[in-house]
């Protein structure tokens, strides 16, 4: 299977749409983004990308024109994913989590979708993206993958070696297209991992991860059973309360702060959602699980940087603008 291939560009749009149509394009392929107004009528970008599951390779081009992730528009997708950016061409200034970086040819600029980033193409950009779900890079660095190093030069064997690696991916030059999303996933992470020069011991199917696995299906299975404890889950998998805590800290976290997790991600998907954004928050906090209402809500705007109120608003007036462009 080669992975699903598209092609956008301007070019197709009337001159006068076309960067309302490049701010579409923008939140499609890359997480949901707020455009800046540009400085002139004239804009032109093209997009080419092949997917194929929850891998994304994304060849872009386009002038100069920036945009922003806050809080609202990271809390709109669906899903957390880790992004590698190589620039084949032009120039780039970011601002990722209060870093600032300029990006030139063959630079490396790894982001994920949990902080808030802006952007600006300051000379027409040339640069190939991969998108990949961020809990697989948690399973190789659990405890360490958030202090990695985001900009990535060319000068070291490491970094040209996942330059090429990116620059081969190129959509434009692919000819039979993407056939294994796994085998993807991990080699991008494992090229990544190198260029950081850290050492993991992470057997690929080890016991502890099969049974972290069964551990999280039951967990999913069950979240909205306000009584789900520990005890319960350890006792439902046959294993010791002792043991289901060691799995969990091997990846950094608790299985109460896990179930908790799960919990707030059903919320944000229910209050992101079109056809349930009429529900109370109160319902859809009990529905996924929580027994306090106000506790559900400290505990979003501790997750999320805003209430659910707050993020149900957000997404309303999206999703009526949604529905009057398709009318």
């Amino acid at each position: 299977m080669a992975g699903e291939c598209n092609t956008w560009k301007t070019d197709d749009f009337d001159v006068r749409h076309q960067y309302e149509a490049w701010d579409e394009e923008l939140s499609a392929v890359y997480g949901r983004w707020s455009i800046a107004v540009p400085c002139t009528m004239k804009f032109s970008a093209s997009v080419e990308s092949r997917s194929m599951d929850t891998f994304k390779v994304i060849e872009c081009i386009c002038d100069p024109c920036g945009a922003r992730r806050g809080h609202a528009e990271m809390l709109a997708d669906n899903s957390d994913f880790l992004a590698l950016q190589l620039v084949l061409d032009g120039y780039e200034q970011i601002r990722f989590a209060g870093e600032e970086v300029e990006l030139n040819a063959g630079d490396i600029f790894v982001w994920d979708s949990t902080k808030t980033m802006d952007f600006r193409v300051v000379r027409r950009l040339h640069k190939i993206s991969v998108l990949l779900p961020l809990n697989r890079f948690r399973n190789w660095l659990p405890t360490s993958w958030q202090s990695i190093r985001r900009l990535i030069r060319p000068q070291s064997d490491s970094g040209r070696l996942l330059g090429q690696y990116l620059a081969a991916l190129s959509p434009r030059r692919m000819v039979t297209g993407l056939n294994n999303c796994d085998a993807l996933i991990e080699t991008t992470i494992g090229l990544l991992v190198n260029s950081q020069a850290i050492a993991v011991s992470r057997p690929p199917e080890s016991q502890r991860d099969m049974h972290l696995e069964r551990v999280r299906r039951y967990i999913a299975q069950h979240l909205t059973d306000p009584d789900l404890t520990p005890t319960q889950v350890a006792e439902a998998n046959n294993i010791s309360l002792r043991y289901l805590h060691w799995l969990f800290n091997c990846i950094g976290t608790s299985v109460v702060q896990y179930i908790i997790c799960e919990r707030l991600q059903r919320c944000r998907q229910e209050l992101a959602s079109p056809a349930t954004n009429r529900r109370k928050v109160a319902d859809i906090a009990l529905s996924a699980g929580f027994n306090d209402a106000t506790h559900f809500s400290r505990r979003f705007k501790q997750e999320f940087g805003m209430s659910p109120r707050a993020f149900s608003r957000v997404q309303s007036p999206r999703a009526t603008t949604v529905t009057q462009t398709a009318t």
